[in-house]
């Protein structure tokens, strides 16, 4: 998969559809928000999607080992597997805040979640910065082409945060005040486009980080098997069975 192209993975179902669930910024700790894990199971039992997309920041800076990293991506990819959804996900500029301290940068990250029994998630194209950069292709209703392609980039640290500091630059020096002003992040929106089938997709806020929610939280632990629950007192250390 040097060339990062997935494909025989996906299918738009019978009636010509293809349903995308995406969740922005979980920003997720070893133990995380309840509200995030509620939304999550909230979206995937009304939509019932056929591919699901955590769009980093998928885990923030607070773990302090490399188990508390792997539970923190546990907690937020348990959702899709315990329904049997496929699923994806990017890295952005703040997954490796605690890499200095865990041991755990993106690399390592896509070896744990590749354990998942539902995961889509590779290593991705080699040659290019990044991890997971990715193509997922979709077949059509029939099976016979590709309908169309699901594109995964790694937005990386140094070359976002760079662009960000150039349009507030741009922005200062058109604003009479200097001032900025923010868009506030969409909570739920949807879009259809057709490619040979038709792409219904779900785009949701769900996190802890600056925009998402704190509060009380749960540790929601890594299944012993298909069948299994989660529990409070299993450990992340272990991977799924399959």
């Amino acid at each position: 998969m040097s060339d990062g192209i997935i494909r025989d993975r996906l299918r738009c179902r019978e009636d010509g559809t293809f349903t995308i669930v995406q969740f922005n910024d979980t920003q997720d700790g070893a133990r995380a928000d309840r509200r995030t894990i509620a939304l999550q199971e909230a979206v995937l039992d009304e939509v019932r999607p056929d591919l699901a997309l955590i769009n980093g920041d998928v885990i923030d800076g607070s773990p302090t080992s490399a188990l508390e990293a792997k539970q923190a991506l546990n907690n937020v990819v348990l959702p899709m597997e315990d329904r049997s959804i496929p699923w994806t996900l990017t890295f952005g500029n703040h997954d490796e805040d605690s890499s200095a301290v865990t041991g755990m940068d993106e690399a390592a990250y896509v070896d744990f979640v590749r354990q998942y029994r539902h995961n889509l998630t590779t290593h991705g194209a080699t040659g290019i910065t990044g991890t997971g950069n990715q193509v997922l292709t979709v077949r059509s209703r029939g099976g016979e082409r590709d309908a169309f392609a699901v594109w995964l980039l790694d937005s990386g640290r140094g070359a976002l945060s760079r662009a960000a500091q150039r349009s507030r630059e741009r922005t200062r020096s058109t604003s009479p005040t200097g001032s900025t002003t923010r868009t506030p992040p969409s909570v739920s929106t949807r879009a259809r486009t057709r490619f040979g089938c038709i792409v219904e997709r779900g785009t949701g806020s769900a996190g802890g980080g600056a925009n998402g929610a704190s509060g009380s939280s749960i540790v929601r632990a890594l299944p012993a098997g298909p069948r299994a629950r989660p529990r409070r007192t299993r450990r992340a250390s272990s991977p799924p069975r399959r």
